[in-house]
């Protein structure tokens, strides 16, 4: 078969052998040959790609100049769609509505109902003294038999280190890929079907970036929302049918997508119906020069009888990224320890590795990374805040030990937790106590200005002075517009919520992934007409802030100076 090297198709096979048979039917021999539509997350528009295939060469009168009738086949485009959760967390939908889960515990984030695919989610509480609020501290992300954890929530707020691992692997050679960037700040999961889940991590928790396979188009469930390009409808029930437009329809919609205790990715790993189909491989079908025999005599090739273009598989599906990536994947799979920790790597560590980079030429084309493929017997209220929060007060010769959740604090959480006993405990993971609240939380309406002065007017200045004023804010602003003002008011809110200006930056990763999809999104001759820097917007999501003057700028990222070991 034969199609253009940027086609939007791909073929299960680059040659096709028509074994002889006996003639039946007006037919004296038989192939099948399997397509599907790339998913290249790219704004290309609908695209027609021609099966042909080059006459057969063979001795045989009755093979020999035989060629098949070509099939025309129409590809349409689907939008690249993100779901963020970010901070509080406030989350933007698949179709762009924007609203905020203050709640505590554990939810569904992203569900597809066409296949195997779900995202759940924890949130803790990260709130104020005089304010709740909800933080995500951790996700699972299960796609056919592959589920992977990057869980942060076992330990207490401002201490817990994340942990990644592997719980259970569908096949020996993985369908998934495991990437870091910025020295562990950016982890992202990427799966065959095109959807990853990012985790930019921050001390009090982690915001999340998911992104939808185009499989999913019109298919999924969650608080991400119904990917069908009306935000309208995102508010949804388990039925997926839309919800009405109350006061308290937010509050039902996030309710109806809780998990209840035990009953999470977190805690049950479920039985994966077992694979009958063996996933079919798919070829671009590229020209070679690599002389390769046909198989038979009566092979149809895709370009010349002699040379056949070799088949790597998973081609239906291009993983491109602006940011550098640092492909982690085998420390997680091929090790003995398929649960680890996530430290940070020296310099040295990182450039043995042989990370993969990305390069802009001078006349500004872009080039982009592309990747293969519990003892508590007793009622108990626990607090994520730390020690050093104003009104907390710890007790005398309390052993802290964050794996098992046994620290506990004398103020009074601002979320109630249920009585739980031994036998309740016996399901979980490990004790997670916001899955265990036994109330709702009302609307909260916090007022200005906030308990230590901070005005409204003074909050608002500094926010957008912190995303305007940012580098990737800066270079981005052109077609970031309606992103940098869903920014400047997660800050707003943060602030006013924590009444800790510490929150003004927390969001601009959101910026990064964002202006990172609109350049992949882009074609060159649309950057070029809407005058995108592009070289500088690559430098930038490379080496953020230039390494802050104290790294060197690499391909794969920052080198840091002596005394210096991770991004700002």
């Amino acid at each position: 078969a034969e199609e253009t090297s940027d086609s939007d198709l791909v073929l299960s096979s680059c040659d096709v052998n028509l074994l002889p048979s006996g003639c039946q039917n007006g037919s004296c021999s038989q192939a099948a040959l399997y397509y599907t539509a790339v998913m290249d997350f790219t704004t290309d528009g609908d695209t027609v790609t021609r099966i042909g295939a080059e006459p057969v060469h063979s001795g045989s009168f009755l093979w020999n100049g035989y060629a098949p009738d070509p099939v025309q086949i129409t590809v349409k485009d689907i939008p690249t769609v993100y779901c963020y959760s970010f901070t509080d967390p406030h989350i933007i939908t698949f179709d762009g509505r924007v609203y905020d889960n203050f709640n505590t515990g554990t939810f569904v984030l992203y569900k597809s109902a066409s296949r195997d695919f779900e995202v759940h989610v924890r949130q803790w509480d990260c709130g104020s003294v005089d304010h709740p609020a909800s933080c995500n501290c951790g996700f699972v992300a299960k796609e056919g038999g592959d589920i992977i954890t990057f869980d942060m929530c076992s330990g207490q707020l401002h201490e817990s280190q994340p942990h990644l691992a592997v719980k259970t692997q569908e096949s020996a050679e993985p369908n998934f890929r495991i990437t870091e960037s910025y020295h562990g700040r950016k982890m992202t999961i990427s799966f065959s079907s095109g959807a990853f889940v990012r985790a930019d991590v921050s001390d009090w928790g982690m915001s999340l970036t998911l992104r939808a396979s185009s499989m999913d188009f019109g298919n999924t469930l969650g608080l991400c929302g119904t990917l069908d390009g009306n935000a309208n409808n995102d508010f949804h029930d388990k039925k997926g049918v839309q919800l009405e437009e109350t006061s308290h329809g937010r509050l039902y919609f996030i309710n109806e997508w809780r998990i209840p205790a035990g009953e999470s990715l977190f805690d049950k790993i479920p039985i994966s119906p077992p694979q009958t189909i063996e996933k079919t491989k798919y070829c671009s079908c590229a020209p070679t020069t690599e002389t390769i025999p046909p198989q038979s005599p009566n092979t149809l090739l895709g370009n010349s009888p002699l040379v056949v273009p070799i088949c790597t598989g998973r081609e239906n599906v291009r993983f491109l990224t602006l940011i550098p990536v640092l492909d982690v994947t085998n420390e997680y799979v091929f090790s003995t320890d398929t649960s680890r920790d996530l430290r940070k790597r020296s310099v040295d560590n990182v450039q043995e590795s042989n990370p993969l980079s990305v390069e802009v030429d001078v006349q500004g084309e872009l080039s982009t990374i592309s990747m293969d493929f519990k003892n508590v017997s007793r009622r108990t209220v626990l607090s994520r805040r730390p020690p050093h929060h104003v009104g907390i007060r710890r007790k005398e010769n309390v052993t802290m030990n964050r794996a098992k959740r046994q620290s506990y604090y004398e103020d009074v959480s601002t979320f109630p937790y249920q009585s739980l006993s031994q036998t309740d405990l016996e399901g979980f993971s490990y004790f997670f106590p916001e899955d265990h609240s036994t109330e709702t939380l009302p609307e909260l309406l916090p007022s200005w200005p906030t308990p230590s002065g901070l005005t409204h007017s003074y909050v608002s200045a500094v926010c957008q002075q912190a995303v305007f004023n940012s580098s990737i804010g800066k270079l981005c602003a052109g077609f970031l517009e309606k992103r940098l003002m869903d920014v400047i008011d997660m800050c707003i809110t943060d602030i006013l919520l924590k009444d800790d200006l510490g929150w003004t930056e927390a969001g601009l990763a959101l910026l990064e992934n964002e202006c990172e999809k609109k350049i992949l999104d882009l074609r060159q001759d649309q950057a070029r007409t809407f005058h995108v820097p592009i070289e500088k917007i690559v430098l930038e999501l490379r080496c953020p802030n230039l390494c802050s003057s104290n790294g060197q700028c690499m391909d794969w990222g920052c080198a840091c100076f002596d005394g210096y070991s991770s991004y700002d």
